[in-house]
């Protein structure tokens, strides 16, 4: 726990410099990589202080602590999380299927079509790769 909590601050130390950085970096040549540093330290900040804030509030309150893991533990949880997921990506690939075309209509970049269309692929190839798995499993 208090490994844990070392590596919070650390990452949070991490944070300030790469933000610290990402400001002093900033000129018109280089605004891009200062955004990049600005937006990734204060994500890597917001995540480990968040983590700090709920270790402390799990330890002042056990209760919360044993009901959060009875939770990740409990079978029906876990099936209507699956459940879940497995709806909201059925619902993700009839819109990654539009996405293609409101980009064709408004004349966007080839390269962003297609990157489109690629994840799309993907997402499509890991469903049939699962299929086919399970199929073999269960």
């Amino acid at each position: 726990m208090k490994d844990n909590q070392k590596v919070n601050i650390l990452m949070i130390l991490v944070s300030i410099g790469l933000i610290l950085g990402g400001v002093f970096v900033i000129d018109y040549d280089n605004r891009n990589i200062a955004g990049i540093c600005i937006g990734f330290g204060s994500g890597l900040a917001s995540l480990n202080v968040v983590h700090i804030l709920f270790k402390r509030m799990l330890r002042k309150h056990p209760e919360y602590k044993r009901q959060s893991e009875i939770d990740a533990k409990d079978e029906r949880s876990i099936a209507i999380t699956n459940k879940a997921k497995a709806k909201a990506y059925d619902k993700m690939i009839y819109i990654m299927i539009g996405v293609p075309f409101v980009m064709i209509f408004t004349n966007s970049p080839l390269w962003m079509i297609l990157t489109v269309i690629a994840f799309y692929l993907f997402g499509y190839s890991l469903q049939l790769y699962y299929i086919v798995k399970y199929n073999k499993v269960m």
